[in-house]
């Protein structure tokens, strides 16, 4: 099997765990390390033995010789740089959230279908893990009889100095969420994941302590019918 090139686009907090994750494939090279900022690029470059580092994202995607790009960059910019990287015919996998808003993420879904001989993915790697994929065939089995609620309750803190640590955090327009798109996705992801996808959903959403630094919500509730009639 051939040496699959990859191109690191964004070397912010996330970035480190992709670099290390591909490194553990025999058959993967980190071959650009891309950011904004000069010194994050670089210092991805040090740490994970990354060839080059850039500014500039159309140095990665002009380069014939990478064959795909991980996108850890804010979410706001995920839709026109998936776009974009599939356009120049690179293999992408997405950060999550995978967009900021319902018009990005129709723009990424229908940029992956131009494009069929490219694998487009997203980070949602609990869909993976042994226990939730063993439970997922029991549900679908029916082994636990009629499924009648699922429920998921998550309980977290975000200090304001992970807000204050960059300028897009806490923002509709280029977070376009805090916690149900970025600290309970995964939680979300599985409770539909498992519960086979919802038809309806009510909810709610407010900024209760975190006014001073950011605009989105931190607090959420939702009930929700699942496709098969149970609730959650």
């Amino acid at each position: 099997m051939r040496t699959l090139r990859v191109g690191v686009i964004g070397c912010g907090v996330i970035a480190p765990t992709h670099a290390k994750s591909f490194l553990l494939q025999k058959d993967v090279e980190l071959t650009w390390a891309c950011d904004l900022v000069a010194p994050r690029a670089e210092a991805l470059c040090t740490a994970h033995g990354t060839r080059q580092a850039t500014t500039d994202l159309n140095v990665v995607l002009d380069d014939a010789s990478v064959d795909a790009v991980t996108i850890c960059t804010d979410h706001a910019s995920h839709a026109p740089i998936a776009e974009a990287a599939l356009a120049a015919g690179k293999h992408v996998l997405c950060e999550k959230a995978l967009a900021s808003s319902t018009d990005g993420l129709n723009r990424m879904t229908e940029a992956g279908h131009r494009h069929p001989g490219l694998v487009f993915g997203g980070v949602f790697q609990h869909r993976f893990s042994p226990v939730n994929r063993a439970l997922r065939d029991l549900l679908a089995e029916g082994v636990f009889g009629t499924m009648l609620t699922l429920s998921t309750d998550l309980h977290c803190w975000r200090a304001p100095a992970y807000y204050e640590k960059d300028p897009w955090r806490g923002t509709w327009e280029r977070e376009g969420g805090s916690v149900l798109i970025n600290q309970a996705l995964h939680f979300i992801d599985m409770l539909l994941w498992l519960g086979g996808g919802a038809s309806r959903i009510a909810g709610s959403y407010a900024n209760r302590t975190h006014g001073s630094v950011m605009e989105t919500e931190d607090t959420a509730t939702a009930s929700l019918v699942f496709n098969d009639g149970a609730r959650g």
